[in-house]
């Protein structure tokens, strides 16, 4: 896929009423070349339907830079004018919109656009009787900071169950409550974190179903368990020692792939006043605290274990008696949870999108500065995330 090419998804993601007409690829920015325009109908000052096109206004808007180039969108906006009382109104890019703006937008109170949303899901949103082949479980603060229950679909990311707490009873009462046993068994399989509670039920809800480890999580523990060893080495030297500068200001290294640092071509290190390669770096860092060596080839083989879906070299750690107190630590929690990591090595299932979908749920709350009512927040999620492409011309009618 070209350049061009991506940043004209990109911008169409945005909003799917620009039409890009070209895109321009000139020396230090990229150019696109476009314009908005969509059916309005309704005026926002009379209220009358009296609405027609009347022509463009041209607009530049500087994007996110692309391949360390500025981004300069040239955007023809389409007027429209009301016949009845000759107020022009500019096209509006998609935006995120609080309750506030949108009462006011539309002249009505506050109270009559949560009766309104509250209405919408109580008509259009049903808890389906079926569950997806796939779930995935996670945790995500609503209202109050509180801790709420999120499950979807691990495939397409479609919200199946938002509860207002993640007690495990709760959890257990409204899985029996809503969905059957035969619908039950269908599921496959479950992805999730290192929570211990949800592993304790998962198998009394879903006789059928495979416990997967999030990878992205699994990964995480390794480089945090590397760091804090990383660290208590560091500080057994003096700051000004070359072992304490090799262990601080290259921290970066440790964290990748042993196998993927340069080993050929030395370059200067200003902090060490010399020239060496990053594998000479990580080798010289290592080798000031046995300890720390340990745990680094330790982590290093379970990580590239789990990159390559290797379950003989994955196990090879957990064979091997240690007295690290860390290494330790991190071996008896992933012994706890062997199974579930070794089949997320051959599944491509991982809690990417119910991380994005965390993600969505914590922007819905930036834009309206948080929700202290439960009910109106899982609402508004719900709205969100079911009227994908309705909400657009919804709003804007």
């Amino acid at each position: 896929m070209s350049r061009t090419v991506i940043i004209q998804d990109n911008v169409l993601k945005s909003d799917f009423n620009i039409k890009i007409l070209k895109v321009l690829e000139e020396y230090k920015i990229f150019r696109i070349i476009g314009k908005l325009t969509y059916r309005l109908t309704t005026c926002s000052y009379c209220h009358q339907h009296s609405m027609v096109k009347n022509g463009y206004k041209t607009v530049y808007i500087r994007d996110i830079p692309f391949n360390n180039k500025s981004v300069i969108i040239k955007l023809a906006k389409q007027r429209f004018l009301c016949c009845a009382c000759h107020h022009s109104i500019i096209a509006k890019l998609v935006t995120d919109t609080s309750v506030e703006n949108i009462a006011q937008d539309l002249n009505l109170s506050l109270n009559t656009i949560n009766k309104q949303i509250t209405k919408i899901h109580n008509e259009f949103i049903h808890p389906s009787g079926n569950l997806p082949e796939h779930l995935s479980f996670d945790e995500v603060r609503t209202a109050n900071h509180q801790m709420s229950f999120l499950a979807i679909n691990a495939e397409n990311g479609n919200i199946i169950s938002l509860l207002p707490n993640r007690i495990s009873k709760n959890i257990i009462d409204h899985f029996k409550r809503c969905y059957s046993l035969s619908s039950r068994k269908a599921v496959k399989s479950v992805v999730l974190d290192f929570n211990s509670s949800y592993h304790i039920f998962i198998k009394r809800l879903f006789p059928n179903a495979q416990i997967i480890a999030n990878r992205f999580h699994l990964i995480q523990m390794l480089n945090r368990v590397t760091i804090q060893v990383r660290i208590a080495t560091m500080y057994q030297f003096q700051w000004n020692s070359r072992e304490y500068r090799l262990l601080k200001y290259y921290w970066r290294l440790y964290l990748k792939p042993f196998n993927q640092l340069e080993s050929k071509n030395p370059t200067w290190k200003s902090h060490l006043k010399d020239r060496l390669t990053s594998e000479q770096v990580i080798s010289e860092g290592i080798s000031t605290n046995s300890g720390f060596s340990e745990v680094y080839f330790a982590a290093q083989s379970i990580a590239d274990a789990i990159r390559h879906q290797d379950k003989e070299k994955l196990l090879q750690p957990f064979r091997t008696k240690t007295t690290n107190p860390y290494l330790r630590t991190l071996l008896n929690t992933f012994k706890t949870r062997i199974k579930s990591i070794v089949h997320a090595l051959y599944s491509l299932l991982s809690n990417g999108r119910i991380e994005g979908t965390i993600r969505k749920i914590k922007q819905i709350q930036r834009t309206t500065y948080g929700y202290r009512n439960w009910q109106y927040l899982r609402d508004c999620i719900y709205i969100e995330f079911i009227f994908k492409t309705k909400k657009r011309k919804l709003i804007r009618k």
